[in-house]
């Protein structure tokens, strides 16, 4: 099954990645804000639903399948153009798929967030097999992801280049096993007021030390604000995300952009980008910020569009989906309008087609 307010929360995060990645918005208040809690968000959903109890060969295939994959085709489609105009050569281009991007593949370094994503899910199986994480004493696991995340904000500023972004593991992989130990939180009631407003008071406490140049960088207080706003920002974005889940239209439009996270991610810059040239053309003039706006959400939209064509046929969707996801679209595509199965019914609190660690998770609940 497909739970609802996670699709919800995905589409929020990828919706304020699209922003912060238009020039027009990136050096404001918001986005600063945004900055501290977007990407924090996705890798504690990702880690919510990690299959733990799966061998780590085939989860390493399959999450290279899911992750590596598309990072690779979207760098090789652009790369004869890219040598054409000399921005790089095969040498760089070998190098950069090897290292997951940095500066050898600077047209899909937007993309660092793939081959990160899989090296994290090798770390936290890791954690989860070998260190057996889930069996610590909690306060065991609270100070250790307390620890990562501080150690992790201070590496991620020593080593920005780092092939796969190694220097930002230790902090992401902290939100990661966060998510993987609050993971009974999607199917739990929305938390009461109280809790809500501590946690906005936080993030804009948090924020203010950040932004109004307060504390160092380089100070502890710094990196204490930073993960404090993260932690604030997760716990309102949950919230949110199960408070949208309650209006049809909303939840709609933004579980979708939450299904279809992975093309919108892969083709929001360059959609972006060409946006930003061509409103300009049908617009007044000096309309800067009403051109980004309209960029960002048409980039959005063309992207569920190209989603939707990709998977039209299995053999486009082999270039970007997971093999299991391309079977199964063969296996529908081949199948007569009376053979294939009715479209259930939506309820509420969850959609079809999702993890089987649910009922896992329910089970948890429950106890």
């Amino acid at each position: 099954m497909r739970i609802q307010s996670v699709d919800i929360a995905r589409g929020l995060c990828i919706i304020l990645v699209v922003w912060g990645h238009n020039a027009q918005f990136t050096d404001t208040v918001i986005n600063h804000a945004l900055w501290t809690i977007r990407m924090p968000m996705m890798f504690f959903v990702a880690g919510s639903f990690i299959k733990h109890q799966q061998a780590f060969r085939q989860l390493m295939r399959e999450k290279a399948d899911a992750l590596l994959k598309p990072f690779v085709v979207m760098a090789l489609l652009q790369a004869p153009a890219r040598m054409l105009i000399g921005e790089t050569d095969l040498t760089s281009l070998a190098i950069g798929l090897m290292a997951g991007g940095g500066h050898y593949l600077p047209w899909v370094y937007y993309l660092w967030y793939l081959p990160h994503l899989w090296l994290v899910f090798m770390g936290g199986h890791m954690l989860l097999q070998a260190g057996r994480f889930d069996k610590w004493p909690p306060a065991f696991q609270t100070l250790s992801i307390a620890l990562a995340l501080c150690g992790g904000i201070w590496t991620s500023n020593l080593f920005p280049s780092a092939p796969y972004k190694l220097g930002d593991l230790s902090k992401n992989l902290a939100f990661f096993m966060l998510g993987f130990l609050c993971r009974s939180t999607w199917t739990s009631p929305p938390a009461s007021w109280p809790p809500r407003a501590a946690a906005l008071s936080t993030l804009l406490a948090s924020q203010y030390l950040l932004q109004s140049g307060a504390v160092d960088v380089s100070s502890a207080e710094y990196v204490i604000a930073l993960m404090l706003s993260a932690l604030a920002g997760i716990a309102l974005l949950t919230a949110i995300a199960k408070w949208l889940a309650s209006m049809p239209l909303v939840s709609a439009i933004l579980s979708r952009c939450g299904r279809e996270s992975l093309f919108i991610l892969l083709f929001h810059w360059p959609l972006q980008n060409l946006g930003r040239h061509a409103w300009p053309w049908v617009l007044p003039n000096n309309m800067p910020w009403l051109t980004a706006l309209l960029s960002w959400l048409s980039s959005i939209c063309l992207s569920l569009m190209l989603a939707r064509l990709m998977r039209s046929d299995y053999r486009t969707a082999a270039l970007w989906l997971p093999m299991q996801t391309v079977r199964k679209i063969r296996s529908q595509a081949s199948r007569t309008p009376a053979q294939r199965p009715a479209r259930p019914a939506r309820t509420e609190a969850a959609t079809i087609d999702f993890a089987e660690t649910l009922p896992e998770i329910n089970a948890r609940a429950m106890r």
